[in-house]
């Protein structure tokens, strides 16, 4: 997942096509920020339509108040330019897991420093920060350390 603003980057180990994986770890990241700031991150989340996303409602709201914290779109099937910044970072991604290889094998904590290192490289679109320095300056360092809390949580939760 990325923040386009930021250029941060989110990566976490799901469970293929689990759509109670995705619920789960963005009831993480919602916990983690507290309904204001997973609103103030994520006011919009644009994915493909694949069916683990298929579960809008328990990614857009919060289940305590039912109030909607943010809104998932979904893009049209073979259309890459709409989610452009996706496929830069599957692009970058890839320098670390090649195309076509399995992550399956791969620890939650393997996959998680993947995000880590990207949002510690110096990003010349950001002015030379990094986006992990961007994410802080924009929405706060305690932000920031409360999406890698919950991403350490989330790969404690799957051994």
């Amino acid at each position: 997942m990325r923040n386009v603003r930021t250029r941060v980057t989110i990566t976490a180990k799901l469970r293929k096509g689990s759509s109670a994986d995705v619920a789960s770890f963005f009831g993480l990241l919602r916990e983690a920020l507290g309904p204001e700031g997973f609103a103030r991150v994520f006011p919009v989340l644009l994915t493909d339509n694949d069916p683990c996303f298929w579960c809008r409602e328990q990614i857009e709201s919060d289940p305590a108040t039912g109030e909607q914290l943010s809104a998932v779109f979904y893009c049209h099937p073979y259309s890459s330019t709409e989610k452009a910044s996706v496929e830069a970072t599957n692009g970058v991604i890839r320098g670390t897991v090649p195309k076509g290889e399995s992550v399956d094998c791969w620890e939650a904590e393997e996959i998680a420093r993947i995000g880590l290192r990207m949002n510690a490289r110096r990003n010349r679109n950001l002015g030379s920060m990094t986006p992990e320095e961007a994410f802080s300056a924009v929405y706060g360092e305690d932000a920031y350390r409360a999406i890698v809390r919950a991403v350490d949580e989330w790969g404690r939760k799957l051994r």
